[in-house]
């Protein structure tokens, strides 16, 4: 267990005999006292600490029954986007949600249509792609709609270290983003980790960040 210390705890306080006539029990309750407040701590001590080992401790990278999600933030504009990756990407999973305005639907992908302002955040409103995982619990969050490597890369700053695997589209470069995210979720149910099969592919006008790793579907039989 890591970033868990607890030192120089004693238990002072021997008393010195004194005669029969004046002994008093108070220093028996005082040690008594002080060794209750030192379990007490070691206690809340050990609580952090495992309240941290679960916080850091590595998630299965196995995504069994994989869920997607999609969130289109940007009105009709969206909807032609939505529709051709609905299409193409739908049989991969066992369960599909759509949604046209926030929070985002629980789901383990999440496919998001939307404009990303100069400070990495959604466009017109205060939600970040932390807090669109954070509420979708994804894995892996997708911006499908194209955006300005300016604002891909400011959200991808801002969203750095927080346990999910994102891709950001500068350019969908046509029937190419459907295609490659196809081929992307067929070679990651058959046990290839995402990052390897994304290395493979090497897409054109996309940022990757793979912050969970090697990421692989299954399905439960």
């Amino acid at each position: 267990m890591q970033d868990f210390m607890v030192t120089d705890l004693r238990v002072e306080g021997e008393v010195e005999q004194q005669p029969a006539a004046t002994t008093h029990p108070a220093p028996a309750a005082s040690a008594s006292s002080s060794l209750w407040i030192v379990l007490i701590v070691i206690a809340a001590a050990a609580a952090l600490g495992f309240l941290r080992w679960r916080r850091q401790r590595p998630r299965d990278p196995v995504i069994r029954d994989p869920k997607i999600g999609f969130l289109n933030l940007l009105g009709e504009e969206g909807e032609p986007l939505l529709a051709e990756d609905r299409t193409a990407l739908a049989p991969f999973f066992a369960s599909v949600q759509e949604s046209r305005d926030l929070p985002a639907p629980a789901c383990d992908v999440l496919l998001v249509y939307c404009d990303i302002g100069r400070d990495g955040r959604i466009f017109a409103t205060e939600v970040s792609l932390r807090q669109l995982l954070r509420r979708s619990r994804a894995r892996i969050l997708v911006v499908g709609s194209e955006n300005t490597s300016e604002s891909c890369l400011t959200a991808v700053q801002e969203a750095g270290h927080s346990g999910a695997n994102l891709v950001l589209t500068m350019a969908r470069n046509g029937a190419e983003f459907p295609e490659l995210f196809s081929r992307l979720f067929a070679e990651m149910k058959k046990g290839t980790p995402m990052p390897a099969v994304y290395s493979q592919i090497a897409p054109r006008g996309k940022i990757f960040l793979a912050d969970a790793g090697d990421l692989v579907f299954a399905s439960v039989q």
